[in-house]
């Protein structure tokens, strides 16, 4: 499962002067599911995570982490 560092997350968006709607459209997902993964409520696919890590420049390792989910309890 890849699990969202939201507040890296965040702060690539606001560091680059991006609203969620402006990124949302331009790496092609609706605002609310936007809203969503930044927030850590809802986890991204992997296809999607890369979307994110190629938009704003950033290593996988930045925005995201890969959870172990039969370590998660």
């Amino acid at each position: 499962m890849i699990k969202v560092k939201t507040f890296n997350l965040q702060k690539a968006r606001i560091e680059q002067g991006y609203n969620q709607s402006e990124v949302s459209k331009k790496i092609g997902l609706n605002t609310a599911s936007y809203s969503l993964i930044e927030s850590g409520r809802v986890n991204p696919r992997p296809k999607t995570a890369r979307r994110f890590c190629d938009f704003f420049e950033k290593p996988f390792s930045e925005l995201f982490e890969v959870v172990d989910v039969s370590r998660v309890k």
